[in-house]
């Protein structure tokens, strides 16, 4: 797993953090945004992403603000001339629920399910509140890649998994002080960092299990 956003307490990314008051919890802001299509990518959106993050970007300030409030913290990783084919593609359409229970989780500061309030998680699941997730229940090998500098994924709790996955068998934290979320992906260095680590991981395992 790449910097899984499970447990998400710690986490200071600006969506995450400023949406937490409306939606963190079941109320009116959930109500209201709840069951939605985000479809960021339609011709329209399309076309104000490639006038404010094109090749000749009319606003390349405003871009860069947008991406980096999304995607965390600005770095050195990045290279930055790839905001326009990012933009392409990044961030997907989601469902505004999946959205909201990610909120959830910063606010609960657990892996649960999601949370419809106490009167509808009494008829779905039984009970008031969301059940967890039963991580102990993972039986396939485990590996976790993660920084200290992401935003999305704090390494205070990702470093909470190994209590819950018995199947764990490697956690990777990345050198570099700076490496962020979105690092993981689009990082100048991320073959090096992390591509090439997976790979040979995969390797040796298929080699024990031949």
């Amino acid at each position: 797993m790449l910097a899984p956003a499970i447990f998400m307490g710690n986490c200071t990314n600006g969506l995450v953090t400023s949406l937490a008051p409306y939606v963190g919890k079941p109320g009116k802001g959930s109500a209201i945004l709840g069951n939605q299509e985000f479809v960021f990518h339609n011709k329209y959106v399309q076309r104000a992403l490639d006038t404010a993050c094109g090749s000749n970007p009319a606003f390349p300030k405003y871009c860069r603000t947008l991406f980096f409030l999304w995607a965390g913290n600005e770095n050195t990783n990045l290279n930055t001339t790839l905001l326009p084919q990012i933009a392409e593609t990044h961030p997907a359409g989601i469902s505004s629920n999946q959205g909201i229970h990610y909120i959830q989780e910063y606010v609960s500061n657990e892996f649960r399910q999601f949370d419809h309030g106490p009167k509808k998680n009494k008829r779905i699941y039984g009970q008031a509140e969301p059940p967890a997730y039963p991580l102990e229940n993972i039986t396939a090998e485990m590996y976790v890649y993660y920084s200290l500098a992401d935003a999305s994924a704090d390494h205070r709790d990702v470093e909470r998994l190994p209590s819950y996955l018995s199947s764990l068998k490697n956690m990777y934290l990345v050198e570099d002080s700076t490496w962020d979320h979105i690092d993981f992906i689009f990082a100048l260095k991320v073959k090096g960092t992390i591509n090439d680590k997976v790979i040979k991981f995969c390797n040796d395992y298929e080699l024990l299990h031949q």
